[in-house]
């Protein structure tokens, strides 16, 4: 199989094959042996996919987040080479080795087209840094994602001790409350964060306003900046 230049089929092959960054998610998705992707004005997206891309058991919730991220990776991959104006509306049709009414993940029937359902989104996501990341020096930029209507997330950088016995200690260098830019899908934030070399951890939630000392919907992504 050969994603070639293909924006859509590239994204979607990139998103069954590859692991997660961050360990704490997993994917229900196993490489297929086949992959084909095509988009009409009348049709919207199709994707044609090989039955062992589904291979995987999982629950019924898992199954419907994983066809859901199938349709959000392909419409975004389609709006950002081009291809279509808006990825909301889009209707997806899931074909299974050339054809309609294959139970994907042995749980859901794929016998009608699909589009995206905004509660399958995170209500808050940390889009960068990626888990793990390492920076050759400062700033790094902090981006993150929250459902539209919801309110502003707070957001804490915290610098891991590096003195010793006080390794497990995490000093808060940096904070704040996000500055929401609205959009139609979601909105967005994002931090110009000047740090020393060390090892950090940024954190995004909410504040629970019945009890100020509990965080809620938190994002955490571990990067370091090299000296």
């Amino acid at each position: 199989m050969d994603p070639g230049n293909d924006p859509i089929n590239s994204a979607l092959n990139y998103m069954m094959t590859s692991a997660p960054f961050d360990k704490s998610y997993s994917t229900p998705w196993s490489k297929p042996s086949k992959l084909a992707a095509s988009i009409s004005a009348q049709a919207g997206i199709t994707v044609d996919v090989s039955a062992d891309a589904f291979s995987r058991s999982t629950d019924r919730s898992t199954a419907e987040l994983a066809l859901q991220q199938l349709v959000y990776t392909a419409t975004a991959a389609a709006v950002n080479a081009s291809l279509l104006e808006s990825a909301q509306e889009t209707p997806v049709t899931i074909l299974v080795d050339g054809h309609s009414g294959y139970e994907a993940f042995d749980k859901i029937k794929l016998d009608s087209p699909l589009t995206r359902v905004p509660e399958a989104q995170a209500a808050l996501w940390l889009t960068d840094p990626q888990q793990s990341s390492v920076y050759k020096d400062a700033p790094v930029i902090v981006n993150g994602r929250v459902r539209p209507g919801t309110p502003a997330p707070s957001w804490t950088v915290r610098k891991k001790n590096s003195e010793e016995g006080n390794q497990d200690q995490q000093d808060v260098v940096a904070e704040g409350t996000a500055d929401l830019v609205q959009s139609t899908d979601f909105a967005t934030f994002s931090a110009l964060l000047d740090l020393a070399p060390g090892e950090y951890a940024v954190e995004a939630y909410w504040v629970d306003p019945n009890d100020p000392g509990r965080q809620q919907g938190l994002q955490k992504k571990s990067f370091t900046i090299e000296s």
